[in-house]
């Protein structure tokens, strides 16, 4: 079981995945879920966000690839999507027939045009306007907190980053099919792309949890009047603190 989420912003596009993969048998092991392929020439980039059967989604990107990446192909937004329409249909009956099937996001940034968001599932591709996910379920934590937190059609990159990390690591948190460390790429206009490195989001999930654990305080206080005068203040101030550095880091 995996957890991907995909999320559109004013400023380019956030794929956010966690890294564990559960083998038959329960067998826990560890790899990426999220696949980039660039060209020679840095100014086209699309990347995967998947769940499903991890062979056909290598199946997939060693095709789409050796596509994508021949020197003669002409890389704009519509020639990439027909690619991917193109793939899917030569892999129709291999994904069809797979009980796991093939599910992706798919964020594309070529020069001189605005990033896309994508939602591939099994063959049908739809265009995703502010944020989804692949994985885990209907009843996934990620389903319903996303509700609440994605309030605003303007977000910055800097802030889905912030954001998807922090629902992968309840998503890890609370399904026990999800973990490992948090991959994210942000895909940025101009054909630009941003790998984080996996220390970067270990650090978003550090704050997230400083943030949980005021607000958690916070709260307490408020119902207990022996709380609230003794560290009320105190710990509305470190929140507020914990929130500011979130934000500029």
């Amino acid at each position: 079981m995996s957890i991907g989420l995909g999320i559109k912003c004013i400023d380019g596009v956030v794929l956010c995945a966690d890294t564990q993969y559960t083998a038959p048998g329960s067998h826990k092991f560890y790899d990426r879920k999220i696949f980039v392929v660039g060209r020679d020439n840095p100014t086209t980039w699309v990347s995967f966000a998947f769940a499903g059967n991890p062979d056909l989604m290598r199946m997939f990107d060693e095709r789409f690839s050796s596509i994508v990446q021949d020197r003669s192909y002409s890389s704009t937004l519509v020639a990439i999507r027909q690619t991917l329409a193109d793939v899917l249909e030569e892999m129709d009956q291999k994904i069809a027939s797979d009980q796991s099937g093939l599910y992706m996001l798919c964020g594309i940034t070529v020069a001189e045009e605005e990033p896309v968001l994508l939602k591939i599932s099994r063959q049908i591709v739809c265009p995703v306007d502010l944020y989804d996910y692949v994985g885990v379920g209907d009843c996934s934590v990620v389903r319903y907190l996303s509700k609440v937190l994605f309030q605003s059609p303007k977000m910055t990159v800097k802030a889905a980053s912030l954001l998807g990390t922090y629902l992968i690591l309840q998503a890890k948190t609370f399904v026990d099919e999800c973990g490992g460390e948090t991959d994210l790429v942000a895909l940025l206009p101009n054909g630009k792309i941003n790998v984080k490195d996996r220390g970067i989001t270990g650090s978003y999930e550090q704050q997230a949890g400083w943030l949980e654990f005021f607000f958690a305080r916070i709260v307490a206080s408020l119902s207990n009047p022996e709380d609230r005068s003794n560290r009320l203040e105190s710990d509305i101030d470190r929140f507020i603190r914990r929130l500011r550095d979130t934000a500029g880091s």
